[in-house]
């Protein structure tokens, strides 16, 4: 542990005045962050919680029926706007939503020492090397769900040990079957995949609004909707667009602009006057996937891998996505095999595959959203169960 605080410590002096700008930039600096941070809080009484730690909200999605559903937990993130967010709008958790501790041995050995957790959920494959010796220590069970490992990941279970140590220290339960097998070649020992994206999520809407949302966008996949946007607008489509990062709307707009189109912000109301509407607010976008015919998912058009395409499916949104896959390949393998998904390579084949007529195979992803419940159910139980 000793080690893993000096090589924390050499990185934040290195980088101490970037991370100050960062911090002094999101208006984060203040005495309160920093005790969290540090493990100098008043954590709630609770009797033995289960600890979820999250980064995302993406990931906290993940995790949250679980939480709720748990009779004593506690959920930690070291993101500020994360933990702000969930406490404004995930009443059942508001007081049970925290800062997490940097992962310094003596912050996270006060967490667990004062919080005195029976579990601690991990989404996802987030490294937190003091923590999970800590927890090791202190024999507390860990559980890793939902992992997913990208090119990334996979160099650094091949190089760095520390990473194995982590992983062979917990529960693992991946994502699929794919990540099963590279969890496996690098030694690891996992349990039965269960792909938390896949559960049951929104209620299909029957009559769909003629909507197409851009979900989860980065600047490559804009360019591609943008290059189609005109004739989609001629097809009488509405357009709602996500960037992945909220922080990029002014950008987005400017870029818009540069191109001859207007957006409108969702901050100042739903208005449709413009060519767009641009989502600048967190947690809304399952809302549209709810209403829309059409989802167009981004981080696909640039090499890293995709985002979520079942949350859309779920929705009963015909999901559109670029070649750039990686992570989401078997995902888009169901999808197109149950005619609910359409890759494409460029503005045209967006513009052909909203004019598509064929019919998804509903049924069939409602039967391996069940199988893949049945897994998720055992998986809680053994999680939640004191």
């Amino acid at each position: 542990m000793a080690l893993i605080d000096l090589a924390y410590l050499f990185f934040l002096l290195l980088c101490s005045p970037l991370i100050l700008v960062y911090l002094y930039n999101k208006e984060l600096i203040s005495f309160a962050n920093f005790k969290s941070w540090l493990g100098f809080v008043d954590y709630p009484e609770l009797d033995k919680p289960v600890v979820f730690f999250t980064v995302s909200f993406g990931e906290f999605r993940n995790i949250a029926g679980m939480a709720e559903r748990a009779s004593s937990c506690l959920v930690l993130s070291p993101d500020t706007e994360l933990v702000a967010h969930l406490k404004k709008n995930w009443e059942n958790l508001t007081r049970r939503v925290m800062l997490a501790p940097l992962d310094f041995s003596f912050a996270v050995g006060k967490m667990l020492d004062t919080v005195q957790p029976r579990k601690i959920v991990v989404s996802e494959v987030d490294l937190w090397p003091n923590l999970m010796l800590a927890a090791k220590k202190r024999y507390i069970p860990l559980f890793w769900l939902n992992v997913r490992l990208s090119n990334a990941n996979r160099q650094l279970l091949r190089f760095f040990s520390l990473y194995r140590i982590c992983l062979k220290n917990g529960n693992v339960y991946p994502k699929d079957e794919l990540n099963q097998r590279f969890l496996n070649e690098a030694g690891i020992i996992c349990r039965l995949p269960v792909n938390f994206k896949l559960l049951p999520g929104c209620v299909k809407v029957a009559h769909k609004e003629k909507l197409l949302i851009a979900g989860s966008t980065h600047f490559e996949d804009e360019k591609v909707l943008f290059a189609a946007l005109r004739e989609i607008r001629k097809q009488g489509f509405r357009v709602a667009l996500a960037p992945r990062n909220v922080e990029r709307c002014r950008q987005v707009l400017k870029d818009a602009s540069n191109l001859g189109f207007t957006g409108k912000l969702l901050s100042s109301g739903e208005n449709w006057y413009g060519d767009f509407l641009l989502i600048d607010r967190m947690g809304v976008l399952a809302e549209f996937y709810g209403r829309a015919q059409f989802a167009f998912v981004g981080g696909s058009f640039l090499n890293l891998g995709g985002h979520n395409i079942l949350e859309p499916a779920q929705a009963g949104c015909r999901v559109i996505y670029g070649p750039f896959m990686r992570n989401f390949a078997i995902e888009s393998e169901l999808l197109e095999r149950l005619r609910i998904g359409v890759k494409i390579s460029d503005a045209a084949e967006l513009i052909s595959a909203l004019e598509s007529v064929v019919m998804p195979d509903w049924d069939g992803f409602d039967l391996a959203v069940y199988e893949n419940m049945k897994k998720y159910q055992a998986l809680e139980a053994e999680i939640l169960r004191k």
